[in-house]
């Protein structure tokens, strides 16, 4: 089983192609259940969003095949985990893709420090009714409707 992590960088001046857009943000709609026949991939706020801000897109591949990602950012003066998506056939998997991506993420904390350019203290982000036990799991705890991670 060939399980590979890749890094994406993205900013203004080193955009990402639209067809990576694309990808990734199929993936992240269909893992959060939305039918993308209804809804149009280049209209998503991630899809005109990922081309002109400031990213870290970390991917899993499975086989070659993308089946997890997590968008970062620096929000909050913090490592910012702003999305983090597994293909819908591999959530609640025994390869456990969001967590290992998740700990593969925190692990890079100082390449990531290196290219937004600043130090961070903490990991935030926004949990769901579902997903804030397996945040938890991870050592992030709630404050004031976000989870926290002290790095």
């Amino acid at each position: 089983m060939n399980i590979e992590h890749k890094i994406i960088f993205s900013n203004k001046t080193n955009p990402l192609s639209e067809s990576i857009i694309y990808s990734l943000e199929k993936l992240r709609l269909e893992a959060n259940n939305i039918d993308i026949s209804t809804f149009p991939i280049q209209e998503t706020y991630y899809f005109s969003n990922l081309k002109t801000n400031t990213y870290l897109i970390f991917t899993t591949y499975l086989e070659n095949e993308l089946v997890a990602a997590c968008y970062i950012k620096n929000t909050y003066n913090s490592l910012y985990i702003d999305q983090l998506f597994v293909k819908k056939e591999y959530q609640n998997s025994p390869y456990h893709f969001g967590s290992n991506l998740l700990k593969y993420i925190l692990n890079h904390k100082q390449l990531i420090e290196k290219y937004l350019n600043t130090s961070f203290t903490y990991s935030y982000l926004e949990p769901n009714n579902k997903t804030k036990n397996f945040y938890q799991s991870l050592g992030y705890q709630e404050k004031e409707n976000l989870m926290r991670k002290h790095l």
